[in-house]
């Protein structure tokens, strides 16, 4: 035993039904439970998600939510509920110290949604076509987030709609 109980180092969200919990060493999979962790969608703690299951890998805890966030949500995740499995040792066998752990600054690494239009399904050669997007940030609910265009041909543009030919 080295005698350090584990430590949540970072909390991430890297899809709308997937949050990522590195811990600071190895956790032991096998004593490891849904019921150990909680997912809010806000800071209130009274909309839970349900977690369909969790993965362990060196430190690394996977949790995947039966619904995805949605836009506006604050998630909060809950190490050791109060009342529910209390199971979150590392290797050694230290238990994690702490219960009802809220971690509320949930690192957001999922991408925008992003909804894309065109005036023009089939364009002849010059013919100017309009690209008008939308895009929103599930944390904040932004509608409007930075757009950029790469239109493959080395030219490049930036807002919700643009125009460009092909030649």
């Amino acid at each position: 035993s080295d005698g350090v109980a584990p430590e949540v180092v970072s909390v991430e969200a890297t899809s709308p039904t997937t949050i990522v919990i590195t811990f600071s060493e190895d956790l032991d999979e096998s004593q490891l439970d849904v019921s150990d962790f909680a997912v809010f969608r806000n800071s209130d703690l009274n909309d839970s998600i349900n977690i369909t299951s969790i993965s362990e890998s060196d430190g690394v805890v996977t949790l995947t939510l039966a619904s995805a966030l949605a836009s506006g949500d604050d998630p909060q995740v809950v190490a050791n509920p109060s009342g529910e499995g209390e199971s979150i040792v590392d290797a050694a066998g230290n238990e994690f110290a702490e219960t009802d752990f809220v971690v509320d600054d949930v690192v957001d690494l999922i991408a925008p949604v992003v909804d894309i239009s065109e005036d023009v399904i089939i364009a002849t050669i010059d013919e100017e076509v309009t690209f008008t997007a939308s895009a929103s940030d599930i944390f904040t609910g932004v509608d409007e987030v930075g757009i950029s265009w790469d239109f493959g041909d080395g030219n490049n543009d930036a807002g919700e709609e643009v125009s460009h030919a092909y030649s």
